[in-house]
């Protein structure tokens, strides 16, 4: 073999250098026999072909089973799998996952991988899927987005106007990020990792007006901070803050 991959999920985690690795999508390298090759991260379209293989091999039973050790048991009954995910990633244009030829070209010269290394790499490609969820709590932005449901709640009651669709992939994120950038739905499958479209609908910016009346049904500040009411720092701006939503 020649140079190791780096051991990314045996060092502590930087979630800052993980956010700068997603936003600018860099690839991780390994090296087959003298032969250079790249894993991407995967497209929203890439992580749907994953998935179908994770079913087939039943990888999310043995994930949830036994972990890291329910994946190398797979790994060595069925390498093909793994080598099957890697290839997938592979591609530096996402799209030539599709293309059956490529495909079968790039698990053949794959096939003679080292396992501990190759599941070291099928791991961080199934990092990828998680990876989401640990910058949303980052960011804290599931705090803003329970907060923004409680005001979508609120508006919808006093509107007149009804919401449909936002039920499927197609809707809640497809449909929307071609809506908001004018991209086509092949570039929203293959020509971004499905984190950076992911997060992109996670932290949208969106602006809702409320009165001084639905401000104070959400106990939401008037001037858009929290403020800590126990502190007598904010003693003045607690009594502001009152005297402004009192109806």
């Amino acid at each position: 073999m020649g140079a190791k991959v780096k051991k990314i999920e045996e060092a502590p985690r930087d979630v800052n250098a993980d956010i700068t690795n997603a936003l600018l999508e860099m690839p991780t390298y390994y090296n087959v026999r003298g032969q250079i090759f790249y894993v991407y991260p995967p497209s929203l379209g890439v992580q749907l072909l994953i998935g179908e293989r994770m079913k087939k091999y039943k990888f999310y039973e043995n994930t949830e089973k036994a972990g890291t050790i329910g994946l190398f048991k797979t790994f060595k009954e069925h390498k093909e799998a793994m080598v099957s995910i890697l290839a997938l990633c592979s591609f530096e244009n996402r799209k030539d996952a599709t293309k059956q030829h490529l495909l079968a070209e790039r698990e053949k010269a794959l096939e003679n991988i080292d396992p501990k290394e190759g599941l070291a790499l099928v791991t961080r490609i199934l990092n990828y899927a998680s990876e989401v969820q640990t910058f949303i709590k980052h960011f804290e932005i599931d705090k803003e987005q329970k907060q923004k449901k409680r005001v979508f709640e609120l508006k919808n009651k006093d509107s007149s106007s009804i919401t449909f669709g936002g039920k499927s992939v197609w809707g809640a994120v497809v449909d929307s990020v071609c809506e908001r950038y004018g991209w086509t739905v092949e570039y929203a499958l293959w020509g971004v990792s499905s984190t950076n479209l992911n997060m992109l609908t996670a932290d949208a910016v969106t602006s809702v007006f409320l009165t001084d009346k639905e401000r104070k049904k959400l106990h939401l500040p008037a001037n858009g901070r929290v403020i800590k009411a126990d502190d007598p720092q904010n003693e003045a701006l607690v009594e502001a803050f009152i005297k402004k939503i009192k109806i």
